[in-house]
């Protein structure tokens, strides 16, 4: 079912929902690792995150064809994230001034 389709019955697209759970289940708080797990319980406690985030388990809800997605909605974002993360970029005057100054001529 195409975007369009899927809003216009009043529903988000499956692939969308996949992507949310992965992002938050396997990319930003992987419950396997457990400071990833203690900083989840941590913002559900203190910032009121949804505590499903620790209940749900998404393989119940997939296809057999959907253990592993493709990121459609959010992969070019990613890639944005982790390149940051990996040369992060200058903010403020002074870090701009000096990164100009010492740049290879």
């Amino acid at each position: 079912m195409s975007m369009n389709d899927s809003l216009r019955f009043g529903v988000l697209p499956r692939q969308l929902l996949l992507e949310a759970l992965d992002s938050v289940q396997k990319v930003l708080f992987p419950i396997s690792n457990p400071k990833c797990y203690a900083l989840l319980q941590s913002l559900i406690t203190k910032c009121s995150f949804d505590p499903d985030c620790l209940r749900f388990e998404s393989s119940t809800i997939r296809n057999d064809d959907e253990k592993d997605i493709s990121y459609h909605y959010f992969g070019s974002r990613f890639v944005e994230l982790y390149e940051e993360l990996q040369r992060p970029a200058t903010h403020n005057p002074l870090e701009k001034w000096l990164e100009r100054k010492s740049a290879p001529r």
